[in-house]
């Protein structure tokens, strides 16, 4: 987790992270450290960036990429179901990666 908040902040320029958590980034690595051996996902302890295009993580402030909805500084109190099964793989959500506002999420075919 340390690399890739140090990468976050050294690649900090471009843009890509709107929304970096290090408490919640920290906090969840240790938990996934505590976790038992039997209890871990294939993908136990991995950083993890959500794109800010609909799968909502609890604590990370969703905007769709509008810094008008980022300026209300709304705090989901609970995961998407896809965040909720992301996390259940053993990856750990601590930032908000860049999206133009009101992006598409690319779920079905453009028209």
């Amino acid at each position: 987790m340390e690399a890739s908040l140090a990468a976050c902040h050294t690649q900090e320029a471009l843009g890509a992270v709107v929304h970096l958590d290090e408490g919640m980034a920290r906090a969840g690595a240790a938990a996934a450290d505590d976790l038992p051996k039997d209890q871990r996902g294939p993908f136990h302890g991995v950083p993890f960036l959500v794109k800010d295009l609909g799968g909502v993580a609890k604590g990370l402030p969703p905007a769709a990429g509008s810094a008008a909805i980022r300026a209300q500084g709304r705090r989901p109190e609970a995961d998407s179901h896809l965040l909720h099964d992301l996390r259940r793989t053993g990856l750990i959500p601590f930032g908000i990666t860049a999206t133009p506002p009101f992006g598409l999420s690319g779920g079905g075919p453009c028209l």
